[in-house]
This record gives structure tokens, C-alpha cells and sequence, in this order.
């Protein structure tokens, strides 16, 4: 995998392209530095970008910023803006700050795709100065809270109490949990939710005073690494289902003391943000404004699969 920037140069020609007689070139801003926990999410992402620039025949640059400093995505912005791009392609550390500099690309003519994460609150075409990428290429949480709960209900008979951990007060993966457990689950509550602040540390004595206090619960949803972790190493005997499974995770699932944990799917995000980009060069149609790749479920029976490694960041 490659380092902090990369040019892929390929063979093929682009016949199809309105108005471009080279190759078209993509540019691919990461949302990681390559010494960051985020960087196994930032390389799948790069190797389905990889992988769909060499189906379309483009020139993909590739730049990962040197920390976890917004302002050097703003630098690389600012870069890529000096080379004769034909589309960019970035995930976003800051959704306020780098609106500007990438307002300044796309009034170029230049169309700005978000991927993984959003410019603003992703609602894109609904105006204001913040709605002008084309698309957006990245999980639905929503939904995956709604999967999440559905897969705790199968766990524990539909009935019962649960306890939520998030990494924040407003949470989508959780509101999605909420929204399912009314329209499906009327045995199930929410006995207790407890916010972590992305600290496994918190996270951990949390969910032991949870469940001291509340021995009647059924079961435990976890919408970020750090709490699924956390709880899972508690070994609780209530079923734990998490979110974004890493190589720890694996071995919660192999000794079941986490039942299930969804995984984005971060190859596909790459390969569909290049090809919807050269659709908004090539103007072949119209982007839809959000592109969900959806969620892969890992579990005791799948998590060993060879194929199964795409999922783990």
C-alpha cells in the first residue's frame, strides 16, 4: 500500500469523456494519516479506488495528509487544485473548515465527491454553502442501527431490556435503534445509555456499573469500537453487538463474548466514489445525493473467512 501520495498511471485511454481528449485524472484525499488507528479504513478505501481506476481507465492521485490536522487536507486541497484534475474525491477530517477550499474546486467546474465522512450535514442539493459535492459515498448509520437492533432482538427473543453505550450524545446508529425497537419490538427497551467519549476506559466502567446496577439486562448494543471492545472484554453474559470490527474484534467473536459487530464496507466506498465520479465527468447521469454500500454482518460463524478481511480496519 502506498505512502503519501501515489500516482497510478494507466494504459487505457478514455474515448467516452465530454470535453477531456487525455486521460482524466481523479484525485483521492484520505481521511487518515498513515500513523493513525483510521489508517486500515483510509488503505481499504484506497484499494477499492484502486481497483475501479483501473476499470475506468483514469489517472488516480492519491495523497494522505501527514496528521490529524484538518488544515493539511486543506494543503493537499489547495495541491491538488494546481494539477489539471478532472474530479476530487476526499474524506473530509473537518466538515466545516474544508467546505471553502473545496467550494473553490468545484466552482472550477471541477466535481467534489465526499466519501466516508460529509461537508456540512451531508445534505447535499438542499442549498446553503455547504451542498455543492456531487454525491456522497459512505454508510447510512441510521440504518445500520436499525440492523444492529434487529440483530440484538434475534439474540434475545425480542424481549427484554438493553443497554446502549455511543461514542456521542447524538448518535445515529442509536436513533436508528430507537426507530426499529417502536415500529418492531414493543418487549424491548432501553433500560440505560451511557455515553464514552471514544474512551474504551470509560466505556469499560460504564458498563460495569450498568450492568451492576441493572442485572435484569438482556442484552447490549455498542455503536463504536471503543465501547464494543470495552464491554466485550467485561465478557458479560448478555449478547454484546458492536460496530467496526478490528483484529480484537475478531477474537471477542471467536469466543462469543461478542455476538455480533457490523462492519462498512470501505473497499466498496472507494470503488464506488471513482465511479460515480467519472459519471459526473463523463455526465453519463444524474448522482443520486447519498451512495450506501450497506454493512456486512461478522458473527462466530463468518468472522474467519478469508473474505471477511476487507471488513476489518
Amino acid at each position: 500500500m502506498r505512502a503519501l501520495a501515489i500516482l497510478v498511471m494507466l494504459s487505457s485511454a478514455c474515448t467516452d469523456t465530454v470535453g477531456i481528449s487525455r486521460r482524466p485524472v481523479v484525485g483521492l484525499i484520505l481521511g487518515a494519516p498513515s500513523s493513525s488507528v483510521g489508517w486500515l479504513f483510509a488503505q481499504q478505501i484506497e484499494t477499492g479506488a484502486d481497483q475501479e481506476s483501473v476499470a475506468q481507465g483514469v489517472t488516480l492521485m492519491v495523497l494522505a495528509p501527514p496528521s490529524n490536522d484538518a488544515g493539511d487536507q486543506i494543503a493537499l486541497v489547495r495541491q491538488l487544485g494546481t494539477q489539471s484534475l478532472d474530479a476530487l474525491i476526499i474524506d473530509p477530517m473537518d466538515s466545516t473548515i474544508l467546505a471553502p477550499p473545496l467550494s473553490e474546486i468545484d466552482a472550477r467546474g471541477i466535481p467534489v465527491l465526499t466519501v466516508h465522512r460529509v461537508i456540512g450535514d451531508g445534505e447535499y442539493g438542499a442549498g446553503g454553502p455547504e451542498d455543492f459535492p456531487r454525491t456522497h459515498v459512505g454508510s447510512n448509520d441510521h440504518n445500520g442501527g436499525r440492523i444492529a437492533c434487529d440483530l440484538l432482538a434475534s439474540r434475545i427473543n425480542a424481549t427484554g431490556r438493553i443497554y446502549v453505550q455511543t461514542p456521542t450524545p447524538t448518535d445515529a446508529r442509536m436513533q436508528g435503534c430507537i426507530e426499529v425497537l417502536g415500529e418492531k419490538y414493543p418487549a424491548m427497551t432501553i433500560a440505560a445509555h451511557d455515553i464514552n467519549g471514544q474512551s474504551e476506559e470509560v466505556a469499560r466502567q460504564e458498563a460495569t456499573d450498568a450492568l451492576a446496577a441493572d442485572p435484569s439486562i438482556a442484552g447490549i448494543l455498542c455503536t463504536d469500537t471503543s465501547s464494543a471492545l470495552a464491554v466485550a472484554d467485561l465478557a458479560p453474559r448478555q449478547p454484546v453487538v458492536g460496530f467496526d470490527p478490528s483484529t480484537e474484534t475478531l477474537d471477542h467473536l471467536a469466543d462469543l463474548s461478542m455476538a455480533a459487530s457490523l462492519a462498512q464496507k470501505p473497499q466498496s466506498m472507494g470503488r464506488l466514489a471513482v465511479k460515480f465520479a467519472m459519471a459526473a465527468v463523463r455526465r453519463h447521469q444524474i448522482l443520486p445525493r447519498l451512495i450506501d454500500p450497506g454493512f456486512v454482518v461478522l458473527d462466530n460463524a463468518n468472522a474467519h473467512h478469508l473474505e471477511m478481511a476487507a471488513y476489518v480496519y
